[in-house]
């Protein structure tokens, strides 16, 4: 199903173990390498995703099931997701941030992550829907989190390099 060069163990210990590692060295005046967000507004984007893809909420969708095939296929690639890459369903410019600070923030977005893991454990048939992926199972929703996550943490420089593509040697 996807040619990721990541075992399904190796991207959920990225999600659980890894990342809040990682997201515990983001400095509140941490510049982007890439585009206008803070660090606390991409932590509070990385947690609308996760919330997306537990049902919290709805995004419309006007995309085609071919459209989505497609989109389905590179989401599975070993492709990162491109620096600067702009969703269109998102506004230019980042809107007002909805806690208190980066460290309430952070907090938040641990809980919801379990939250993920639990509600597929409880759901694991769901299909929640990406608006540009379509409708994603557990093990495609847990792939887009490690490219969405790795991608913004390496654009915060939490990572010195992308997760992908992988290194041959480092498999």
């Amino acid at each position: 199903m996807s040619s990721l060069p990541y075992c399904e163990e190796e991207i959920t210990s990225f999600l659980r173990t890894e990342m809040p590692v990682l997201l515990a060295r983001l400095d509140p005046n941490q510049a982007p390498a890439w585009g206008l967000m803070t660090p606390q507004h991409m932590v509070e984007h990385l947690m609308g995703a996760v919330l997306l893809s537990v049902g919290h909420y709805h995004l419309p969708v006007s995309e085609s099931p071919a459209y989505f095939d497609a989109a389905r296929v590179r989401l599975l690639s070993d492709a990162p997701f491109s620096p600067n890459t702009h969703n269109p369903r998102m506004p230019s410019t980042p809107g007002p941030l909805r806690l208190p600070s980066l460290a309430v923030a952070a907090a938040t977005l641990l809980l919801e992550v379990d939250g993920f893991f639990n509600h597929f454990a409880q759901h694991p048939a769901a299909v929640p829907v990406h608006p540009l992926f379509g409708p994603l199972s557990f093990a495609e929703w847990r792939v887009f989190h490690f490219k969405h996550f790795g991608h913004h943490f390496l654009q915060f420089g939490l990572l010195a390099k992308s997760l992908l593509p992988r290194a041959p040697n480092y498999a």
